[in-house]
């Protein structure tokens, strides 16, 4: 399983893009940073997107991708719950923000909204997925994206709760990698529960509840303005961690 990071910070500032993964070549998980990053031939041989929720670092170059999708031969699928894409269709492909592209062409549009159920495997770019509901405002998702070889837990906008620790203790050795957030430094934990987020500290305390820990942790939406703090977060509490970079790419073999 291949991931190609095109943005994974908890903000937009320069030197930082917003939250966008590539799986392989057909997959996305969130569209904060895909039509600023890919070409428009890549972006044309994505077939799914998952969003995590529907928050704006989470969504907001979905509409650019869907004008580089408007000539497909069938539409690009985006996966959410039902709030999230409901979000979607209130506040962002309303016709005031973005066009509808769930109805632009005429008759062939560029995007389908998929809704999921929560628990229910579903397959998206090759793997199988299993959506999980995380405990942040307004709704987010942590994905089990699954091959042959084992899973990644991808987790979205987290918060304080059992999952997706509970997820993890149940996938045991299969997991291969664990994908977390890890927003803002420990001194700001109480504006990290306000908004939902964890902080280096809350990742250590969800890793300590797991019999088998994943053999990686690869941690994402760091806010930019306290990078460095959390990064000494990090260091102190989950030594093993390893931050991803805006243009990194990963292989993840079996675990």
């Amino acid at each position: 399983m291949r991931l190609r990071v095109l943005g994974c910070s908890g903000s937009v500032a320069p030197g930082h893009r917003a939250t966008s993964v590539q799986v392989g070549e057909r997959l996305l998980v969130d569209a904060g940073a895909v039509a600023s990053t890919l070409e428009p031939g890549e972006q044309a041989r994505l077939e799914d997107v998952l969003l995590t929720h529907a928050h704006l670092d989470h969504v907001h170059e979905l509409p650019f991708l869907a004008e580089a999708a408007g000539e497909r031969p069938r539409p690009l699928r985006v996966h959410g719950a039902p709030g999230t894409l409901a979000a979607l269709r209130d506040h962002l492909l309303n016709d005031a923000i973005h066009a509808d592209w769930t109805r632009v062409p005429p008759g062939s549009p560029a995007l389908a909204l998929v809704p999921f159920a929560w628990g229910a495997p579903f397959e998206a770019g090759g793997l199988r997925v299993t959506p999980v509901p995380l405990p942040h405002p307004g709704g987010s998702a942590a994905f089990v994206l699954e091959d042959g070889d084992g899973a990644l837990v991808w987790a979205g906008d987290t918060g304080a709760g059992d999952e997706p620790w509970a997820t993890l203790r149940a996938l045991g050795p299969r997991v291969r990698a664990l994908a977390i957030e890890s927003s803002f430094p420990d001194r700001l934990a109480g504006l990290a529960a306000l908004t939902g987020h964890l902080t280096p500290r809350g990742v250590r305390e969800g890793l300590a509840s797991l019999a088998l820990p994943p053999s990686r942790v690869l941690v994402h939406h760091v806010k930019p303005a306290y990078r460095a703090e959390v990064l000494a977060d990090l260091a102190r509490q989950v030594p093993g961690a390893h931050v991803l970079a805006d243009g990194e790419a990963l292989e993840l073999g079996a675990p």
